[in-house]
């Protein structure tokens, strides 16, 4: 695969333009000279490729036409080097969470660096380098909380199928917050640091924002403790259901909920 930096579009002169009009070319295909214009001939040329190639007919440059050229996209990164996270776009007031998750991460890196399966979400992980390590971490994170809570920080779902109460606020279990925790995981996983604090949030309505569960800092690093925790014991970020010790129904390969295959493509996407 040859990364790119960006994704041309119609009426576009750059290098990128000229290098999908060498392998249009190459394979067959005539844009009509290799100028870097990404004109009407050119736009010819790739739907034709995307007709050849059962791709919608559309001489539009996307992801998968690109792929299927061989092409991948750069990964844009911020200031400080790292990733920036799908959950960034259209959203600046997220670089925050971004923040948070990266800091972590580096926080618990001895932890995770003993994770066996990590090259089965990101295949070149090892020869990457560390911030671009903790990028992909960071980058999982973002996807576990995507399909728990879609991103909402104030998300919160009654377990109607727990049996027990929870063991701290002697309630119905309630999944809450980024990524989806309980009052009763800060009793469950003691050893690790927790913020939530049920003696304040008692007092505020279900989903009072100010509640110290949907606190994005205090629900990510927590989440992120539980996941390394798990890392510390299994070795693994994909656990099925015979471990009988995993947490995010996410991540159980031969689950009902599973959503692996959807996270490993997002992250074996990320190109540096």
């Amino acid at each position: 695969m040859t990364i790119i930096s960006h994704i041309p579009v119609f009426g576009e002169h750059s290098q990128e333009v000229a290098l999908i009009q060498t392998l249009l070319e190459e394979n067959g295909f005539n844009p009509n000279g290799i100028d870097g214009i990404y004109g009407k001939d050119t736009k010819r040329a790739i739907i034709d490729f995307q007709d050849r190639n059962g791709l919608t007919k559309d001489g539009i440059l996307g992801k998968i036409t690109l792929g299927a050229m061989g092409l991948k996209i750069k990964t844009p990164v911020n200031a400080d080097g790292y990733a920036v996270l799908s959950w960034e776009k259209h959203h600046p007031e997220r670089t925050e969470w971004s923040k948070i998750v990266i800091d972590k991460i580096s926080i618990l890196w001895d932890k995770l660096a003993q994770c066996q399966d990590i090259t089965d979400f990101h295949p070149d992980f090892v020869r990457l380098t560390a911030k671009q390590q903790k990028s992909v971490w960071a980058e999982l994170i973002c996807n576990i909380c995507l399909h728990e809570s879609s991103w909402q920080r104030t998300c919160s779902v009654p377990e109607k199928n727990f049996e027990n109460l929870d063991s701290i606020t002697n309630q119905f279990v309630r999944s809450e917050g980024l990524m989806q925790l309980s009052y009763q995981d800060k009793k469950s996983y003691a050893s690790l640091p927790c913020d939530f604090n049920w003696e304040v949030d008692k007092n505020l309505k279900v989903d009072d924002p100010n509640k110290t569960i949907f606190n994005p800092k205090s629900n990510l690093e927590f989440g992120i403790e539980i996941l390394a925790n798990q890392i510390k014991n299994h070795k693994k970020i994909a656990l099925s259901k015979g471990y009988g010790n995993y947490y995010w129904a996410v991540l159980i390969p031969d689950g009902k909920y599973t959503k692996i295959p959807q996270i490993k493509s997002i992250l074996k996407g990320m190109s540096f």
